[in-house]
């Protein structure tokens, strides 16, 4: 059903669609996406990316052990040799190192991800990516660490470090917090380049290739009652339109950054 959606997309016969047999089709496998109800975009992409990932896998030959680092030797166990387009484009790795603050000892892990899901700063109207990748990846305290070494219970520092960047980074912004059990919104103006993202401050090596924005989608309302539409420049014309529902029109660049800003989508410039 999705390898028909996107034939109906790139055919140019249509000015619009309804994926309706596709989310019938997601309905059968995921209760949540059964009936009419709002659902939440980001939990949708990253079971579509992960079920994408599941159906178009292959096996790869790794390359001889004897050279993988540390980072390789994760990404080979979470890969398991079965490889896809999706993992290759969309999936990236974290770096998680909790350092004891008695003894210094240190425990690394890592952990792959499809997309960065990044908090926002507390009490802001306005904010910067930089700010809420900071924000994310910056040091925080653990109480009660079980150290290794000390062999009891004491403080830590934890800190992350993305150590795979991967060709596409998709970043989604924590909007949604409870507050006395009901689901309230962050409508924090969240400030991110269209073009040049440089991500080299926040990995752990220096070659990353900078990032170039080409679409997002926004999230307008309320969980209970809201709406979403998206922002996406297109590769052929070099434009941005805004698509929502069966209604499209052009923008100017200056438009897409809202408020209503929930998921980014980024691309390397040598895939744009």
């Amino acid at each position: 059903e999705f390898a028909a959606v996107m034939r109906a997309l790139w055919s140019g016969q249509y000015r619009h669609i309804s994926p309706k047999d596709f989310r019938a089709e997601l309905g059968k496998h995921q209760r949540a996406f059964r009936g009419f109800e709002q659902q939440d975009s980001h939990e949708f992409l990253t079971i579509l990316m992960d079920w994408l990932h599941l159906d178009l896998q292959i096996t790869v030959k790794p390359p001889p052990k004897d050279t993988w680092s540390a980072s390789d030797k994760a990404w080979y166990e979470f890969t398991k040799g079965q490889e896809s387009l999706i993992s290759r484009l969309f999936y990236g790795q974290i770096k998680s190192t909790v350092r004891c603050t008695v003894c210094a000892k240190t425990s690394v892990t890592y952990d792959s991800f499809s997309n960065l899901s990044l908090e926002l700063p507390a009490n802001a109207s306005r904010c910067s990516l930089t700010d809420c990748l900071k924000l994310y990846l910056n040091g925080e305290t653990i109480p009660g660490w079980n150290c290794p070494s000390c062999k009891e219970k004491r403080d830590a520092v934890k800190k992350l470090d993305i150590s795979r960047l991967p060709p596409v980074l998709v970043i989604h912004f924590k909007r949604f917090f409870l507050d006395k059990e009901t689901l309230m919104k962050k409508q924090t103006y969240i400030d991110f380049p269209l073009t040049d993202l440089d991500m080299r401050p926040f990995t752990l090596f220096s070659q990353a290739a900078p990032y170039n924005l080409y679409a997002v989608s926004n999230h307008y309302g309320t969980m209970q009652s809201g709406h979403y539409t998206a922002y996406c420049k297109s590769s052929v014309y070099g434009k941005w339109y805004h698509f929502d529902d069966h209604a499209v029109t052009e923008i100017s660049s200056g438009d897409v950054k809202s408020s209503a800003a929930y998921i980014l989508f980024y691309s390397t410039c040598r895939t744009a």
